[in-house]
């Protein structure tokens, strides 16, 4: 090839001895495409880890809605059913606060 860089592909065969095509990174696009990948890749990543965990904050307001919600009426616990644990993890999960995904644990 030419010593241009442009006149390289933006897409090679990998030499793993597959038959994929991969970024070139002697293509000034092909490079663009490796650090962008990497780049929103590691912003899903923190996303995904920062919508997971609990903030002080956002502890505090859950458990305390969570009171709020079980303190309203009385409640019933029977033998069959997973008891207090499984009342106040619903309650927790009824107050729509903290991470927007992943259940909730109660020990």
């Amino acid at each position: 090839m030419s010593p241009d860089r442009d006149d390289e592909p933006v897409f090679i065969r990998s030499r793993r001895g597959t038959t994929r095509y991969v970024y070139h990174p002697n293509n000034p696009v092909g490079l663009a495409l490796i650090i962008g990948s990497l780049l929103f890749a590691g912003g899903v990543v923190y996303s995904l880890h920062d919508s997971g965990s609990w903030s002080e904050g956002e502890l505090h307001d859950t458990v305390h809605s969570a009171v709020r919600t079980l303190d309203r009426s009385a409640q019933t616990i029977g033998s069959w059913t997973g008891g207090h644990k499984e009342l106040i993890r619903d309650a927790v999960e009824e107050s729509d606060e903290g991470p927007s995904f992943g259940g909730v644990s109660v020990s």
